[in-house]
């Protein structure tokens, strides 16, 4: 919870989702902190139902979320060059490659990943702070409306609107994050609407 919580405040993303984990009563502070994470589509709860919100995150437990809300295409490494490389799990192994390749978790002294020890608070503030510093992230909505509008490499933290004054015309989304939603009104049905390298949290 309180990983998230200082995410969503480096994100300034305001949207929110409703939530029904067994472990996240709506009374509790991190409730909001939940709904926010949750809509932006960067974590998700267990299969049992819960979201264990007390619980510490593992360092490749936070690769994958942090890989879900930075534009990562073509920034992964081959991860068999730490010495821990076979601790790493294989649903963390894709997330871990792209995240170190960006840099923003890398080998301790000993050449080793370490991803099953717990992230501290002082790694989670150097994190945050390199990928406040390394990425462009537009907290205001975003609308694309003419002809051969793009955006690239960016972090959108609540939505893009492609408006219908956009009518027949093209636009192109590249190596981004939608987080909240995209919102598309305009374009044809040719293809002139090109999202490619990106992720998407919610589209209509």
């Amino acid at each position: 919870a309180e990983f998230i919580n200082m995410i969503n405040k480096a994100l300034g993303n305001t949207g929110s989702a409703s939530v029904s984990f067994k472990d996240v009563p709506s009374f509790e502070w991190y409730y909001q902190a939940v709904a926010k994470a949750v809509s932006a589509a960067y974590t998700g709860g267990y299969d049992d139902g819960t979201f264990k919100p007390d619980a510490k995150i593992s360092r490749q437990e936070a690769a994958v979320m942090i890989a879900r809300f930075v534009p990562t295409y073509g920034n992964a490494t081959s991860l068999s060059k730490f010495k821990d490389s076979s601790q790493i799990a294989d649903w963390a192994s894709a997330s871990l490659s792209r995240v170190s390749g960006k840099g923003y978790i890398g080998a301790y002294d000993d050449g080793k990943l370490h991803p099953t020890d717990s992230l501290t608070r002082a790694q989670t503030a150097k994190i945050i702070t390199d990928i406040i510093g390394k990425e462009s992230i537009v907290t205001s909505s975003t609308t694309l409306s003419k002809d051969g509008a793009s955006l690239s490499g960016k972090i959108y933290s609540n939505g893009v609107t492609i408006s219908k004054d956009l009518d027949d015309g093209e636009a192109t989304i590249s190596n981004c994050v939608v987080l909240g939603t995209l919102t598309v009104q305009g374009g044809d049905d040719s293809g002139s609407i090109v999202i490619q390298n990106s992720r998407v949290a919610n589209a209509t």
